[in-house]
């Protein structure tokens, strides 16, 4: 079982950095990182706390920030931290 749960922790951690790379950076698939950066411009308009702040962030700061947590979150899942 611990095996099993190990593989299955470094592929979703591979996973979140393959996808945080394509939030940041258009390196290997620049059609896919176009793309993106479109869909953020549309759920900016949507973001969740603005009810609660009043306060609606950049499409390509909030853009950025997943991409980061998702690159970090990666990291650690395969590192096993």
């Amino acid at each position: 079982m611990g095996l099993v749960l190990r593989f299955l922790t470094i592929t979703l951690g591979v996973l979140f950095v393959f996808l945080g790379h394509l939030h940041l950076t258009p390196q290997f698939f620049p059609d896919i990182h176009e793309q993106i950066k479109t869909e953020y411009g549309k759920f900016n308009k949507e973001f969740p706390l603005h009810r609660q702040t009043g306060w609606r962030p950049y499409a390509k700061n909030y853009r950025l920030a997943v991409g980061v947590a998702q690159l970090v979150s990666g990291i650690f899942l395969i590192l096993g931290k």
